[in-house]
């Protein structure tokens, strides 16, 4: 669908965008996507300059890597002015994330703001109503092609919560949150991202998150700051000896005459492992 193609997507470093002298270091950072935030990390009274800033200065990202922006949600004063400036960034440009998104219909309205172009859009699902609509979110579009969930800063704000923040790991409200979310993305086959680590010098509590959304079931996590990226991208790449496992499940199974049950090991291979292997192994490809 994009210019590129596609490689690895592991680790998602969110950029402020109005800092102008971050871009000048883009190509040092190891990250396996950029994202240029309009968003969150921008104050109100910079938003403008946040885009003057990004158009002058997104020729420093690096063209092996893939680039979206964080645009305004859409019910905000300023989704319309990001919307503006998505021409004049592309081709470089890959895709869109979508904060705060509420519904499909939100999906829809961005869809149709960039019908001219070939990007993607990434939902973040973030706030209680996005829980109560992700299903029909995450088949809205095409476009589609990976899914984020955060349960910090929006999410906990729905609940009143100060100075404090739910966290899946040990708040069961947040983990129903990424059971719901996670869920939704695997029936419909999309990749999903884990939200930011918020503190960025805790690297050994990073590791234990990084290693706590593997086993739910993510695909790849967001990153604040580019301390955060080896650990992502080490714990997130695929073990070669499971490659080499699932190589060698799909071997046996698709060479097996006349059985559907297959002895392996001190179990057994049948379809429903053989495409398990498959599915992982395709999974393998972008982590």
């Amino acid at each position: 669908m994009n210019k590129k193609q596609k490689g690895l997507r592991r680790s998602w470093l969110y950029v402020p965008a109005s800092k102008e002298k971050w871009y000048e270091n883009l190509s040092k950072y190891d990250a396996d996507v950029f994202v240029l935030d309009l968003e969150d990390s921008v104050p109100q009274h910079s938003k403008n300059f946040a885009r003057e800033t990004l158009l002058k200065c997104n020729s420093a990202i690096p063209d092996d890597k893939e680039f979206f922006v964080r645009i305004n949600a859409v019910q905000s004063v300023d989704f319309s002015k990001d919307i503006q400036i998505i021409p004049k960034l592309v081709p470089k440009l890959d895709g869109i994330a979508l904060p705060k998104i509420r519904n499909p219909k939100e999906v829809k309205i961005l869809e149709k703001a960039i019908e001219n172009t070939n990007l993607e859009i990434v939902p973040i699902i973030e706030v209680l109503e996005g829980e109560r609509n992700v299903y029909q979110i995450v088949k809205s579009s095409k476009r589609i092609n990976f899914v984020q969930w955060s349960e910090t800063g929006d999410y906990s704000l729905d609940f009143g919560l100060f100075n404090d923040y739910l966290d899946a790991m040990f708040h069961p409200i947040a983990t129903h949150f990424a059971c719901n979310v996670v869920k939704c993305c695997k029936i419909n086959e999309k990749p999903i991202l884990d939200g930011a680590y918020l503190n960025i010098r805790d690297i050994n509590g990073l590791e234990k998150k990084c290693n706590w959304a593997i086993g739910f079931g993510f695909d790849g996590k967001a990153a604040l700051h580019p301390l955060q990226l080896s650990t992502i991208n080490r714990v997130f790449t695929v073990d070669e000896s499971k490659i080499q496992k699932a190589e060698e499940i799909i071997s046996i199974y698709e060479n097996a005459v006349g059985s559907s049950c297959i002895p392996y090991g001190s179990s057994f291979i049948a379809e429903p492992q053989y495409k398990s292997a498959k599915r992982f192994l395709e999974r393998s490809k972008s982590c």
